[in-house]
């Protein structure tokens, strides 16, 4: 018995990363393609109902004519199938610094844990670094499973932000709060991004101001129609699961202009000295004002007696 296989003339991605890493790096744009074509191939791997779950930079070669090969699915599994049933009770298959939250609890896999390991592949190519690495497995899992990644900008400042966004979205901890699909995350890599900043409401009648093509040097723009009275210039915000560093407040021109906040990514390594957790902040002012509606309601109603 025999297997043929292509032959792919060229050399494998992590060959790549490491010759480009120093004076060569990718540029943003060959980088979301390579993504992809990647996101293609794991498309077309999911729609036959297959996992690869061993997404890494060594598995994809790069071959001369530019054609990107997504190779190696020892450790594929068809969906639904136990993990169990295909290795033995507990073992964890995968490359640790690639692997996703999940799989280092070494229950079942979906197609949510492959995009997450193509989201640290993006993360690789994009600064020449994992997000995450430590002196053991162990504490890599534990990395994964726990720490937030470094935003990509923080590390290569001239990445735009709309593919650190990408990027990050593949990190998520909580699959659900990833792309929905491979074929979802090829379309946003592929996604043309002009100029001009757009506005995204948030539940708390905030607004978030997103620049896309990198037009700012803000990390995070918020906008609030009332002052966020007890916050202050160098605070820690944690917002979205991700730290950042008050750097400037804008009363507004008029009654009808909101209050803005400028943030800029938290420097790693520096000590928080006053951390707001955004959505626990949120709720703590909407429970005052309703506290407060209340009692000159009561009051109203006092006198009206």
């Amino acid at each position: 018995m025999f297997l043929v296989t292509e032959l792919v003339d060229g050399e494998d991605l992590k060959t790549v990363i490491r010759r480009r890493r120093v004076g060569d790096p990718f540029a943003p744009a060959e980088a979301a393609a390579l993504g992809a074509t990647l996101a293609d191939a794991l498309a077309a791997a999911h729609a036959q109902g297959i996992v690869h779950r061993d997404v890494k930079p060594g598995n994809v070669m790069v071959a001369r004519d530019g054609a990107v090969k997504l190779l190696d699915f020892g450790l594929a599994r068809g969906v639904g199938i136990d993990l169990t049933t295909l290795t033995r009770t507990g073992m964890i298959v995968g490359t640790p610094g690639y692997m996703s939250p999940e799989q280092f609890d070494g229950r079942g896999v979906d197609e949510l844990s492959d995009i997450y390991s193509l989201g640290v592949v993006l993360y690789e190519i994009l600064t020449g670094r994992l997000p995450f690495r430590a002196p053991t497995p162990i504490a890599v899992a534990l990395a994964h499973k726990t720490e937030p990644p470094r935003s990509v900008r923080l590390i290569r400042g001239a990445v735009p932000v709309w593919i650190d966004r990408i990027v990050l979205q593949c990190l998520e901890k909580d699959p659900a709060r990833r792309f929905a699909s491979a074929s979802e995350l090829a379309s946003a890599l592929r996604r043309p991004h002009r100029g001009g900043l757009r506005r995204r409401g948030l539940p708390t009648g905030d607004w978030v101001v997103e620049d896309p093509a990198q037009t700012t040097d803000w990390a995070l723009v918020l906008e609030a129609p009332k002052e966020k009275a007890g916050w202050v210039t160098g605070q820690a915000l944690r917002f979205e699961e991700r730290y950042y560093r008050l750097e400037e407040c804008r009363a507004p021109g008029s009654s009808r202009q909101p209050w803005t906040y400028h943030f800029v990514t938290w420097p790693e390594g520096e000590v928080f000295r006053r951390l707001v957790d955004y959505e626990r902040d949120s709720a703590e002012r909407a429970e005052s004002r309703t506290g407060s509606l209340k009692n000159r309601l009561t009051q109203w109603l006092g006198r009206d007696r």
